[in-house]
């Protein structure tokens, strides 16, 4: 039953909402001094608090603001007869749900008490599966507040709790591990292991055994009994990553296997029974391989049950200050330099690169960039060269003999005077002077900040 605390100064309005709320169900604590309704949200718990404005020596606003401290996530209802725009957008802004006004009809507060607890049962389930994504996974859950990464983990959300098997889908450094894992965290299979068989590392010759383990006499040098990594995983999960590497041969057994949850060892006469649950990924087109053969139809449609997709960091670039700020705390504390911030012409620049390594490459960026900092803020110098010119080859070695003539420009000199003139020649046109300079139009604005183009 929820429990709500009414609050007004005006015994006959405590009276009036008691008994509304009462008739449908609700535990009603009724107070006229907004004081003690202070206290008792330090000392008892409540899912709504409705309270009235306009009240003396300790008004509606100031006790919203007690709640925002005590209790910030129970949802707050202000009632007045005093209604003004000016007033409803302050109490908004404090932190209020909703602002009625006096008088008030019996159905408008019973539904405005009802959307209030639905929005308090968001808020719980929210900060319960928080609070389980913590515990499961500690610190690796994946970052983001852009609608994709939203609704990316709304899927996440639905799938985990189920046997479905899932297939993670996008391109290198997105981050299909970190997602896996916490689908394992919030499955059913938490408390088991997480068995990761990377598909791609294991030359074809052995992943077979790797899989599904082996007998001892099996094959020259099998001098013992081995488990495969499906049965490493009984009562967990196991990852299958890159499964578009998955030589064809193994396909097959592969699919038997997920579907059948029983498979034979090789050597072995007597089926291996297992019950884990079923992850994979892949960097790769598995539709195109599909239909060109290089990759069995059933076992695509088999993983195809569930796709996900994690957009690459490009497509999601109003995440890089939250990943930003989160790995330089990581990292600044990992390496015993705590509060490291980036200056902000750092971060500009970060949030217009495309990062094609996705957050891998951010993250490896960062470390490095925290390992070298000697001071609190970060800035452009701080980062790798491979940010600003990508996989370039090194020029060859100078020539022994050679002679370096002392009127030479510095490189400085040289790199400010060639964007000059490639700015020159495409009329100030950027994209157009990063093509004739052979490189990004974001590495072509690093370079003019760093010159003070």
């Amino acid at each position: 039953m929820s429990r709500i605390l009414v609050v007004d100064d005006e015994l006959r309005y405590c009276q009036i909402l008691e008994a509304m709320l009462h008739h449908e169900n609700y535990d009603v604590v009724t107070t006229t001094d907004s004081k003690q309704a202070a206290r008792l949200l330090d000392e008892q718990e409540f899912d709504l608090v409705i309270s009235d404005l306009r009240m003396s020596h300790y008004d509606g606003a100031e006790l919203l603001r007690h709640r925002n401290v005590v209790a910030p996530d129970i949802p707050f209802i202000v009632l007045t007869a005093y209604g003004t725009i000016k007033s409803a957008v302050e109490m908004v802004r404090e932190g209020a749900l909703d602002y009625l006004t006096k008088p008030f009809k019996e159905e408008t507060i019973v539904t405005a008490v009802r959307n209030a607890l639905r929005v308090g049962a968001l808020n719980e389930e929210n900060r319960n599966l928080r609070q389980l994504l913590k515990e499961s996974l500690g610190d690796m859950v994946f970052l983001g507040e852009t609608p994709s990464v939203k609704a990316m983990m709304e899927r996440v959300v639905k799938v985990a709790p189920t046997d479905f098997t899932v297939l993670i889908l996008g391109e290198t450094g997105t981050g299909k591990d970190l997602l896996a894992r916490q689908i394992h965290g919030l499955s059913n299979h938490r408390d088991g292991p997480f068995v990761k068989v990377n598909c791609a590392a294991i030359p074809a010759s052995l992943l077979e055994s790797e899989l599904f383990g082996y007998e001892r006499g099996a094959f020259s040098g099998a001098n013992h009994h081995h488990k495969g990594k499906f049965q490493m995983a009984h009562g967990g999960t196991l990852f299958l990553d890159e499964i578009g590497e998955l030589d064809a041969s193994l396909q097959a057994k592969t699919l038997q296997a997920i579907e059948e949850k029983r498979f034979y060892p090789l050597g072995g006469s007597n089926t291996v029974e297992v019950n884990c649950r079923i992850l994979a990924a892949s960097n790769r087109a598995l539709e195109q391989m599909m239909k060109t053969g290089r990759f069995r139809q059933d076992l695509y449609h088999r993983l195809m049950s569930f796709p996900i997709h994690i957009p690459p960091l490009r497509e999601r670039k109003e995440d890089i200050k939250i990943l930003v700020d989160h790995y330089l705390q990581a990292f600044g504390i990992e390496m015993g330099k705590p509060g490291l911030k980036i200056e902000p012409r750092a971060l500009d620049f970060f949030t217009d690169y495309d990062w094609p390594g996705n957050v891998r490459e951010l993250m490896n960026v960062l470390r490095s960039a925290v390992l070298m900092n000697r001071g609190g803020t970060i800035g452009l110098e701080s980062f790798s060269s491979h940010l600003l010119f990508g996989e370039e080859t090194e020029a060859e070695d100078a020539q022994p003999g050679s002679v370096l003539l002392n009127n030479l420009p510095t490189l400085a000199q040289a790199e400010r005077e060639l964007i000059q003139k490639a700015l020159q020649a495409s009329s100030g046109n950027k994209s157009q002077a990063a093509r004739l300079l052979g490189i990004t139009r974001s590495h072509l604005r690093y370079r003019m900040m760093l010159h003070n183009l």
